[in-house]
């Protein structure tokens, strides 16, 4: 390459692959490319304003994910969120290992996609399931994450008894249990652990206390 000269064989690879792959997947193959020029030659040299639906799927996962033996994580190496997970330029699947699962066949619609590993970046279908969200909170109750290390589903049940008679404060549970009185009212009025009891799921949690409603209700 001389100068900054674009070659043939480099808007060949930029026209190709511009709306289907993200920016940092292109430079792979343009290694003396920087992204930003990258986008500039595609969107001004070649006019393209409007990437495809979707980035290739198998692509991403192909680049981000370090495939190792059958039985072993397979960790994604790209950006994570602020709780662990890895995430992913395609649009519908910012978490990696919901992509994962889609390209391997699994039904993810309105479902969430679990771990048996543990491993938040784990990409290894094998390690991968569709459940619920109350398979979703079981689980995590059962690796002890969040407030789930001082309650259990016995005890939500046992506290929201007891208030519900009327013998004791949401301070006395929050000391008796080792919680703020905020992780304690919630779990009493659903707006966490509503699995327990069969209750709905709360569309959001409010900024301010509310009434008891669903505990008058299940009572």
């Amino acid at each position: 390459m001389s100068g900054n000269k674009w070659t043939e064989s480099e808007d060949r690879i930029i026209a190709g692959l511009w709306r289907h792959f993200p920016s940092r997947i292109i430079r792979r193959y343009l290694p003396n490319r920087s992204v930003l020029a990258i986008k500039d030659r595609a969107t001004k040299h070649h006019g393209i304003t409007k990437r495809g639906k979707h980035f290739s799927c198998e692509g991403v996962l192909l680049e981000y994910v370090a495939v190792a033996g059958d039985d072993d994580c397979w960790p994604w190496t790209g950006s994570v969120d602020t709780g662990g997970y890895g995430t992913t330029p395609v649009p519908g699947f910012r978490i990696a290992h919901r992509l994962a699962a889609y390209v391997t066949g699994m039904a993810v619609d309105g479902k969430d996609v679990l771990h048996t590993c543990d491993n938040k970046r784990c990409c290894n279908p094998a390690h991968l399931y569709v459940g619920g969200d109350s398979e979703n909170q079981m689980d995590v109750a059962a690796r002890g994450r969040k407030n789930s290390i001082r309650l259990t589903p016995e005890k939500v049940r046992e506290i929201r008894h007891r208030y519900n008679t009327g013998c004791v404060t949401l301070q006395q549970l929050a000391d008796e249990v080792g919680l703020c009185v905020s992780a304690i009212g919630c779990a009493i009025r659903g707006y966490s652990w509503w699995w327990v009891d069969g209750w709905s799921r709360p569309a959001s949690r409010p900024l301010k206390r509310p009434p008891l409603d669903n505990v008058a209700r299940n009572a």
